[in-house]
């Protein structure tokens, strides 16, 4: 009786260290996403607080009522957006220079001249004209 009762209890208890020993890294795992989730809102400005760097704080369960757009509209645009503003302008709308305007139209670039598609220089009827073969042949016997 007393061996089947131990034997009970050994079971026990290699069932219990089982549970711990998977247990622990899941609660590691879920410790690192929580990190995770705070730094990636701090950064992008849904977040002023840096108390995620305390070892001593435990993940929060978090409501889906108040979520992230809520904290967005708020906000208006994101940081690395604003960042990004700041640095190199706002992409408003561009200059328009190649526009096909009345006042581009009427400027002194013309593509047909350009290209020699349009008007040429107008030629000399008559002057530098070949004369037809029966026309050469008469005067070849003219000349002899």
């Amino acid at each position: 009786m007393e061996k089947s009762e131990k034997a009970k209890q050994l079971g026990a208890l290699r069932k219990y260290r089982k549970k711990v020993q998977t247990g622990v890294p899941q609660k590691r795992q879920r410790e690192k996403t929580h990190m995770m989730n705070t730094i990636k809102k701090y950064q992008k400005g849904f977040s002023d607080k840096l108390d995620f760097l305390d070892r001593d704080q435990k993940p929060v369960a978090r409501s889906f009522k108040g979520g992230t757009k809520g904290q967005k509209m708020k906000k208006g645009l994101n940081a690395k957006r604003r960042c990004k503003s700041q640095k190199f302008g706002f992409c408003g709308k561009k200059k328009g220079s190649k526009w096909n305007t009345r006042e581009s139209y009427d400027g002194s670039f013309r593509a047909k001249t350009a290209h020699g598609k349009g008007l040429k220089r107008p030629v000399k009827k008559g002057s530098n004209k070949r004369p037809g073969k029966r026309t050469r042949e008469k005067m070849k016997s003219r000349a002899h």
